[in-house]
């Protein structure tokens, strides 16, 4: 809750990695790192040999000619007594200090996010969830797949989450967890071996990324 502190030796943390990677290891119902090479997640998604894919509201213009049919459901959890969380995520429109038209380019970026006919056009094509509560329900209400755009209202509203590296300086710390977690993925490392490993190694990065936001 400090956003101080790493924990991924909390018991938790262990059951959740272990069972991340039992999903290939041991349930094998997720690609192993070498069929991922050969074809890539997303191509599997595409060409209807996947049964799961992650998605965002802005891919389902990419989706919307598959050949297939499908749905978005809440991101699954490893038991039924777990509430579901996933990644909550937007952008922003930014204008530099150094435009020659300060008002026009801050005019434009208000137009981009927050113009009606501009949120209508965008979630007519599928390019985002509209910035207008008002649009919600022309959003949810949408022909076509997938039928349950709801889910990602309730992202937004309910279960979404911040990654841990948005409350900090930089995400060194965070993205080093990231830098060698395959081995646990190919059953090189155990997750409570890895997690063990990783932790201080974490913390001292985190603890220079306070010291410089303090600075």
């Amino acid at each position: 809750e400090s956003k101080k502190k790493v924990t991924i030796t909390a018991p938790e943390f262990i059951e959740a990695l272990r069972y991340f990677s039992d999903l290939t290891l041991k349930y094998k119902v997720t690609p192993t790192s070498d069929e991922s090479k050969n074809t890539p997640p997303y191509a599997r998604w595409c060409n209807g040999t996947l049964g799961f894919f992650p998605v965002a509201p802005w891919d389902l213009v990419a989706f919307a000619n598959l050949p297939f049919q499908f749905d978005v459901i809440p991101w699954p959890v490893g038991k039924k007594e777990n509430k579901t969380a996933t990644w909550l995520g937007s952008v922003g429109y930014g204008v530099s200090s150094e435009t020659r038209n300060p008002e026009l380019a801050a005019e434009f970026a208000l137009y981009l996010s927050a113009n009606r006919e501009t949120m209508e056009t965008m979630c007519d094509l599928d390019m985002q969830v509209p910035n207008l509560q008002s649009l919600a329900d022309r959003y949810v209400g949408k022909q076509g797949n997938p039928k349950n755009r709801e889910e990602f209202i309730q992202i937004i509203s309910d279960y979404g989450r911040s990654w841990p590296a948005e409350y900090t300086y930089n995400a060194s710390w965070y993205n080093r967890f990231f830098s060698s977690v395959q081995d646990v993925l190919d059953g090189k490392e155990s997750a409570e071996s890895y997690c063990t490993r990783l932790e201080p190694k974490m913390q001292r990065l985190l603890d220079r990324a306070a010291k410089k936001q303090k600075s």
